[in-house]
């Protein structure tokens, strides 16, 4: 006995753990039931006085940070689609995509060392996502350079699905051995940017095309003119591609895609 009520906390505790699930369920249809009520009580009392009721939902968070993280982990195991779909439900009204938009631009502003560190997990994650990115970005910088238009999306231009183009380099793939006398293996981890990467190559090159015509750009993005190509062995075919280039515009030589451009 506590001297304020007849029976004792080790007697509540034991009808409590007897009737659990029943208790829960009043508590539950009591909640539905008053719960208007109740959450307009708490917004009027909040709003006489924030300071305090933040004060004691930081403290209450903080005392029970553990049990509150795991209660969290266990809701959104049980509901993930609930949550998935409430989320993108949330997400598609207006208003909410158009802050989102502004919040995410701000962010990303702010943050450059985080924001490339989250896309670099992101497109490692998966080689098509950074096969796509890397064909996205070659092919715009020289279309801008050049101040052409792009004909069409990128997945138009390489005239097949991601997964496919994937499989048609994989099956390029190719080793070489280092100054060390190792035999390096060529895999989607290299796949990047320097010395020891392999890079997407165009085997014809797109200095050799005129990108301002719609149809020689979709003959030069094709995936039948991509190779994967070692680093430094693209590096020496770069040169090659604008002597090449260059000898054709002093009337010395057949530019390559005559053939292509033909068939």
């Amino acid at each position: 006995m506590d001297g304020k009520r007849f029976d004792c906390k080790e007697c509540r505790k034991k009808v409590y753990y007897e009737n659990q699930e029943e208790m829960l369920n009043q508590k539950r249809m009591s909640y539905i039931k008053h719960k208007g009520k109740r959450l307009s009580k708490m917004k009027q009392l909040y709003s006489e006085d924030p300071e305090y009721y933040k004060q004691k939902s930081n403290e209450y968070y903080k005392n029970n940070k553990e049990k509150i993280l795991e209660r969290s982990k266990e809701y959104r195991a049980k509901n993930a689609e609930v949550i998935k779909q409430r989320k993108a439900e949330y997400y598609q009204r207006p208003e909410v995509r158009s802050h989102a938009t502004i919040k995410n631009r701000e962010w990303k502003r702010n943050n450059p060392e985080k924001r490339r560190a989250m896309e670099k997990r992101y497109f490692d994650k998966d080689p098509i996502r950074k096969i796509i990115r890397g064909m996205r970005t070659r092919i715009f910088t020289v279309l801008k350079r050049k101040g052409a238009h792009k004909a069409g999306h990128t997945i138009k231009q390489l005239g097949c699905t991601p997964e496919f183009l994937k499989q048609h380099l994989e099956s390029q793939f190719h080793s070489y051995v280092n100054e060390l006398g190792e035999t390096i293996e060529m895999s989607w981890d290299k796949f990047g940017n320097g010395p020891g990467t392999f890079q997407v190559d165009h085997i014809v090159a797109l200095c050799l095309f005129n990108l301002d015509n719609e149809d020689e750009q979709l003959i030069a993005n094709h995936w039948t003119n991509l190779q994967p190509l070692w680093f430094h062995d693209h590096n020496i075919k770069s040169q090659q591609d604008l002597e090449l280039k260059q000898t054709f515009e002093r009337g010395q030589g057949k530019l390559p895609i005559q053939s292509l451009l033909t068939t």
